[in-house]
């Protein structure tokens, strides 16, 4: 069996990680394909959720799904919940999403489809090597975990990292009250992990996300963004604002109290602009500073 071939030499040598990117550009399928196998992980690329279904089904020592959303037919998001119907834990699988048109679909997808984080293009390609990196050990760890029920302790179901800030952004926009109909545009560059108080930090990013949904025009889409700036971690909220707003007061007020609470701090851009502009800033994970 994979599961006991891949830790045959002992726990602290699991083999190296074996990823399948999903893409229908074939060019750039086959250029994450290059990458990620200069990073050390093995590989295979195909075109379709079809081809991935099958590759899955007669190898099993791929620990990774790299699969781009959009895609002709079945999407990845499809896929994302063929591997959670279909695999076992003792062969568990993670998922890492790699699209242009990350949106409120997919913050709400994402736990249901137990998505292991996903990176908003364009991307710095070092951010895509290390969460595949850690999707592989948490997915070796999962299979452990399986195998050795008595030696390993049992595990919740799998899911984005508690302190990644794909997760932060996916269930802020959940908890945020917005309506399944207003566009969320979701980008993340960034696989640092926040040093921060998680719940207080999640509940300041949606009620900034609400108040922006509050004050948006009509049709706006409202952008949600992440990414380290040297040794900090920004979530960024944005939207078109109509001319003569509701006062968005109280709700930034709670987030800015929440923001506080969490080691952080939130500034927002002058009221009576074209543009809504907010930001949290916290501090990142020691040592993961970029």
């Amino acid at each position: 069996m994979l599961n006991e071939l891949s830790w045959a030499q002992g726990d602290n040598k699991p083999q190296r990680p074996r990823a399948l990117v999903v893409d229908d550009d074939v060019e750039v399928a086959e250029a994450l394909s290059s990458f990620l196998s200069m990073t050390g992980t093995e590989t295979t690329a195909v075109h379709s959720v079809e081809a991935a279904r099958r590759v899955l089904a007669g190898d099993p020592a791929i620990t990774v799904v790299v699969t781009d959303l959009r895609m002709p037919g079945a999407d990845g998001l499809e896929l994302a919940a063929s591997v959670r119907d279909t695999t076992p834990e003792s062969g568990a699988i993670e998922v890492v999403m790699i699209t242009a048109y990350a949106t409120n679909e997919v913050a709400f997808s994402a736990g249901r489809n137990h998505i292991f984080a996903f990176l908003q293009k364009p991307f710095r390609p070092q951010n895509l090597g290390q969460l595949v990196r850690e999707a592989h050990v948490s997915a070796t760890g999962r299979r452990r975990a399986a195998l050795n029920p008595g030696r390993y302790p049992a595990e919740p179901e799998p899911a984005m990292p508690e302190g990644g800030t794909a997760a932060i952004i996916c269930s802020a926009v959940a908890a945020s009250g917005t309506p399944r109909d207003r566009q969320v545009s979701i980008s993340v560059d960034t696989v640092a992990d926040v040093d921060a108080d998680v719940d207080r930090l999640r509940a300041a990013l949606a009620a900034v996300i609400g108040a922006a949904v509050a004050v948006a025009t009509r049709g706006a889409v409202v952008a949600v963004s992440v990414r380290d700036n040297h040794d900090t971690v920004e979530f960024a909220v944005s939207a078109e604002r109509v001319p003569y707003p509701a006062p968005a007061e109280p709700s930034l007020a709670l987030a800015a109290r929440l923001a506080k609470e969490a080691r952080g701090h939130l500034e927002v851009n002058a009221e009576g602009g074209p543009e809504f502009r907010a930001c949290i800033a916290v501090q990142a994970r020691a040592g993961q500073g970029l």
